[in-house]
Order: C-alpha cells, then structure tokens, then sequence
C-alpha cells in the first residue's frame, strides 16, 4: 500500500482516503496525525525504515463473545524477536551510508522479472538500475570492489536466494555500479521479509 501510494502520489489526497476508509477501517488515528505521517510517507523506502510482521505463530485467532467479531490475540512470548528488531538498526539506513547501487539485467524472458527484483531490491534498501534484457542465462550476482566489506552481499545473497559464495568478486572492472546482477529463468521474487537476514547474525 505504501509503495503504491507513493508511486502514484496518493499521499496528497489522504484527506480525502481518510474520509472514504472511515467507513471500512477503524482506527484511533486523527486525520490530523495522519496528515503528519503522510509528509514522511515518501522518504519512507528512501531512508531504508524496515517493516516488521507478525507471522501465525505470533498471533491467535479468537471470537469476541459478546459481539462475534473475530480478532487476532498476540501471543506475546512468541513475538518477543519479532519487537526486539523495532530497537535494532535497519540491515540499511539509506541516511548513513552511501548508497548500493545494483545493475540489473534480465535474462529470463519474463519481462516482468526484472521490475519484481528492482521491487525487491529497493525494499530492502538497494538502488535498482534497470539495464534491459539480455540472453537467457542462469542468475548470477557480480560485487565490483576489492573486498566484500561493507557491501552487504550477506543480504543480497539472500534476496536473490543464492550462496553468499555464489557472488562473484570483481576487483578489475571499473563499474558505474557496486553490482550487476543478472537475473535467470531460475529466478524467484518471491522472498518472505521475515525470514530476511539481520546484521546480528551476519558479517560482511
């Protein structure tokens, strides 16, 4: 909704939305507030803020008995991981760090791939530049730079669902670009934000 909005300047008719989703959704939200939470709307995916979920197991389904409205209960103790990240540091913080730019050409012949990766990619704090299509050929993942420190290949290996040692070490090339990826008819976009690795628990 928020990459949606953002994309197709929703934002400045929240006045308006408010007035229409006052009839379907509740919330304790002043149109005031929310006047205030759209201004930052757009620096959101810019800034690299991360999104946090409660998966099943973190919530359980139940039946107000008064009214028959059906909630969801949060089981606390199995969320507790899940609000500890609110105190951990976005994997990238687009605000203080240059940014990481990754070239991506499509090989899959789905045309559609390449915009799905670039979604991907800027979830998670990436700079997508989209380079076209090119011949089929496996996904494959190239770091222009003499060393892998700082490049966040832990996390790009993930998104792209290959071994950090699958990425390719270029140190001769001059590229406009820390990373040119490739991506094949093997390529799936469907990655899980949840299961996304965290710099706690990963190295560069």
């Amino acid at each position: 909704m928020l990459n949606k909005g953002v994309d197709l300047n929703l934002i400045a008719q929240a006045p308006t939305l408010w007035e229409t989703y006052q009839q379907s959704v509740e919330t304790d939200l002043t149109l005031t507030r929310m006047l205030q939470l759209a201004t930052i709307a757009s620096a959101v995916r810019e800034n690299g803020i991360q999104h946090i979920y409660l998966s099943q197991g973190e919530l359980s389904a139940w039946t107000i008995p008064d009214t028959g409205a059906q909630v969801q209960l949060l089981n606390p103790e199995a969320a507790a991981q899940t609000f500890a990240r609110l105190y951990e540091v976005p994997s990238i913080n687009r605000a203080n760090r240059t940014a990481i730019t990754v070239e991506v050409l499509n090989a899959s012949g789905n045309p559609d791939m390449a915009r799905l990766a670039a979604e991907n990619l800027s979830w998670f704090g990436f700079v997508p530049i989209l380079a076209g299509d090119v011949e089929s050929a496996p996904t494959s993942l190239t770091y222009y730079g003499q060393n892998f420190k700082g490049s966040y290949n832990w996390l790009l290996s993930w998104v792209f669902d290959k071994g950090m040692s699958q990425i390719a070490l270029d140190s001769e090339t001059e590229s406009a670009t820390n990373y040119r990826v490739v991506i094949g008819p093997d390529y799936s976009p469907c990655r899980n934000p949840l299961y996304a690795p965290r710099p706690s628990t990963t190295s560069d």
